[in-house]
C-alpha cells in the first residue's frame, strides 16, 4: 500500500485529487499525524507537545508521532495508540516511563515511547 501512496503522491489530476479527498471524507492529517496540505497548498499547523511533559491526569488526544521509525510505529499499533483517546494515569519518578490508559486500556510505555508520542497543546 505504501508503494501505491508514493505514487499517488506524484500525480497531479485535480479532479483525481478532489474525488480522493471525498472519498476519504476529507482528511485534515495523515496517519502519522501530519497536516495534510488544502487544495491550495497551505497547511494548518497546530502546535504539539509529547505527553511526557503533561500533567497526570490530562486527557486528550493523540494528534502525531514524532519518529517514523517502522518499530516505534508497530509497537504503537500494537498498544492500540491508533485510537487518539488517552490520559495519563501514572510517571515513574525513577525513569520516566508512564502508565496511560488509550480507548479504556491501560498501558506502560517507556520514557522513549512518551517523548514521541504528540497531542495538540
Amino acid at each position: 500500500m505504501h508503494e501505491v501512496a508514493e505514487q499517488l503522491e506524484h500525480i497531479n489530476s485535480t479532479r483525481l485529487i478532489e474525488k480522493l479527498d471525498e472519498f476519504l471524507e476529507y482528511p485534515k492529517v495523515d496517519p502519522h499525524g501530519d497536516p495534510i496540505p488544502d487544495n491550495k497548498g497551505k497547511l494548518k499547523v497546530q502546535p504539539q507537545i509529547a505527553i511526557d511533559q503533561l500533567n497526570i491526569g490530562y486527557q486528550g488526544k493523540i494528534a502525531s508521532v514524532k519518529d517514523s521509525d517502522s518499530n516505534l510505529l508497530k509497537y504503537l499499533d500494537k498498544i492500540g495508540a491508533r485510537v487518539p483517546k488517552i490520559k495519563i494515569l501514572g510517571q515513574e519518578d525513577y525513569d520516566g516511563s508512564m502508565e496511560i490508559l488509550i480507548d479504556d486500556h491501560r498501558v506502560f510505555i517507556s520514557k522513549e515511547v512518551s517523548q514521541n508520542i504528540l497531542v495538540i497543546e
